[in-house]
């Protein structure tokens, strides 16, 4: 699929998702959702790999996770979005529940990783996703099926990726003391 028919598919509306999902939908600004998730593939990766090793697994208060749990949750909302996206994308209208993030990170250890497993199955992930994401055809994106108990769509969620992702690296710059924080 060309880019130009990516762009036309739109922004969502907040009638296509949770209202959860606007917080990050929000954050968005681009109009072409995969250009966006293909430069934040190159920047965050660069600024997670800045990271000094020694804050990795340091919990920084009022936090409740660490950094590297934090990177795990967004590995976990990778999948867990681009999943709900390809179902909904397909048609499917099953209802696609929620999740508990504290459960997966817990689960998971992520406490316990290493700074370059969890940056390379992140990129791994997002390289996946773009994928998936430019096979949708113009139906697809519009898709709207049932996440989290609220009407949501393809768009959204795919909107909602690059979102959630923006979110926590901003967090994750004042963590560490970045005194020019920039758009992931």
């Amino acid at each position: 699929m060309s880019q130009e028919a990516i762009y036309e598919v739109g922004y969502p509306s907040a009638n296509e998702h949770p209202p959860f999902m606007g917080n990050y939908i929000k954050l968005v600004t681009e109009s072409n959702v995969l250009d966006a998730m293909e430069q934040q593939l190159q920047r965050f990766r660069a600024f997670v790999e800045s990271i000094p090793a020694n804050q990795l697994h340091v919990l920084h208060a009022p936090y409740t996770w660490t950094i590297a749990e934090v990177l795990g949750h967004c590995n976990d909302t990778e999948r867990v979005f681009s999943y709900r996206a390809m179902r909904i994308a397909a048609g499917d209208k099953t209802p696609l529940p929620g999740f508990d993030e504290n459960m997966m990170v817990a689960a998971f250890e992520y406490a316990v990783c290493d700074l370059n497993d969890l940056v390379d199955e992140w990129a791994h992930l997002r390289r996946s996703n773009i994928h998936l994401f430019s096979r949708f055809a113009p139906k697809h994106w519009k898709e709207i099926g049932i996440s989290s108990d609220s009407p949501c769509s393809a768009r959204a969620l795919a909107y909602a990726i690059v979102g959630h992702v923006r979110h926590h690296a901003y967090i994750l710059q004042k963590r560490i003391g970045v005194k020019n924080i920039v758009t992931i």
